[in-house]
């Protein structure tokens, strides 16, 4: 399942910002600690797509703060810290990190 079936970081909608075009149109930006998370959880849980994600991890370069927030919501997402899916974000962050 993905982050949207299992439930999106706590504070999510409240952190959005609005970002109006017109009168009709308007647009919900995510925070970017928010996207950040977005991005490693896909990264680490979608191997079809982890390239693109990856990519846009490096070029948003997080904090370790960041970091830190976006590998707790990988974990709480999975059974365990042993699951693939938490050993993946660990080792995108540190190739990320390692490449900075």
């Amino acid at each position: 399942k993905g982050v949207l079936e299992e439930g999106l970081p706590p504070g999510f909608v409240e952190r959005m910002t609005e970002f109006r075009v017109g009168r009709a149109l308007c647009f919900m930006i995510p925070a970017r600690e928010d996207l950040i998370t977005l991005k490693l959880d896909a990264a680490s849980s979608n191997l079809a797509e982890r390239a693109k994600h990856v990519s846009d991890l490096h070029d948003l370069a997080p904090t370790p703060a960041e970091w830190e927030a976006a590998l707790r919501h990988v974990e709480a997402r999975f059974i365990s810290p042993a699951d693939a899916a938490v050993r993946d974000a660990r080792t995108i962050r540190a190739d990320i990190e390692g490449t900075s």
